[in-house]
């Protein structure tokens, strides 16, 4: 109940009430207690819980608390823990690069994201959708946008509502527009993404229009 509902500090004292009674607590207690703090904000929590583990911690507890770090844009974090768990001998999966990558998409770090990826494929690991949305959002945030239209053509899948949504909006008005009247269906998502391109260079005028 307390991982669900991101109560970290309930989460916490519990599982300081069960160590001050001698019972041992197992990495399934330990993953909750860091997935309640993942999804609270509480990265640096996260971090401390997992160093203060009294066992090694594996990858999907690595990449808990990875994620925690991505959602907070602490990519330095995220690469660390990343390196320090490949340096243990653990086989680092697409969650493990995902969470990195993210990290530097929030904070507009695409080289690096751009870096990883290729570090990804090299070590045996396959892109999944998510990697490559992390990695078009990475160049979209960074003002990269004719890159990120370059990625979203060469993956191997056909761009989804996330892709459509983060080049519209990273895209200047007119070449907005055009990708966004390309699509069939134009979702809420889609549309929000067009008046994002739209307010941000100042387009005030189209967005009462479209409200007409």
């Amino acid at each position: 109940g307390c991982e669900r509902e991101g109560l970290w500090v309930r989460a916490i004292e519990l599982l300081h009430q069960m160590q001050q009674r001698g019972v041992e607590a197992d990495k399934m207690a330990y993953s909750q207690v860091i997935n309640a703090c993942k999804n609270s904000g509480q990265w640096r929590k996260a971090v401390e819980i997992m160093e203060g583990m009294p066992f090694e911690p594996d990858v999907y507890v690595v990449n808990a608390v990875m994620s925690s770090c991505a959602r907070a844009g602490q990519y330095k974090k995220a690469i660390e823990l990343m390196n320090n768990a490949s340096e243990r001998g653990l086989r680092l999966n697409q969650k493990t690069y995902n969470a990195a990558i993210a990290a530097c998409s929030r904070a507009k770090k695409s080289d690096i994201a751009l870096e990883l990826l290729d570090r990804m494929r090299e070590n045996g690991v396959e892109p999944d959708r998510v990697t490559y949305n992390s990695a078009i959002a990475a160049l979209s945030r960074d003002v990269k946008v004719d890159e990120a239209h370059r990625m979203a053509a060469q993956m191997p899948f056909e761009p989804d509502e996330i892709t459509q949504s983060t080049l519209i909006s990273s895209s200047d008005p007119d070449r907005a527009l055009e990708l966004y009247e390309s699509l069939e269906k134009k979702t809420t998502s889609l549309t929000n993404a067009l008046l994002s391109s739209y307010t941000k260079n100042g387009k005030y005028a189209e967005v009462v229009d479209m409200y007409r």
